[in-house]
């Protein structure tokens, strides 16, 4: 069977990006200290897939707002294919 690999990665995602961004300016504005969005847009990471152990060959990502799979599951399903799911430590 064939094997990925995942691991879990900051989110590049641009309307995360975004209201991150305009949640911390509004923070510095008006309180001067970070809100519960700020603190919880900040945390957000994806799962990103690769098909070799040195995460040099991007295959899949799965964005923070949709169900993920988690380190408990063995296996993933990717494009229609079953692949064995082995965890990376995260970036």
């Amino acid at each position: 069977m064939n094997t990925v690999f995942a691991r879990l990665e900051p989110t590049d995602n641009p309307a995360t990006l975004d209201f991150h961004k305009q949640i911390a300016i509004y923070c510095n504005l008006t309180t001067h200290t970070p809100s519960k969005e700020f603190l919880a847009y900040k945390e957000q990471q994806d799962i990103v897939f690769y098909r070799d152990r040195r995460c040099k060959k991007f295959y899949a990502k799965i964005p923070w707002f949709l169900k993920k799979p988690t380190r408990r599951n063995k296996k993933v399903i990717l494009n229609c294919v079953v692949w064995d799911l082995h965890w990376l430590p995260p970036k």
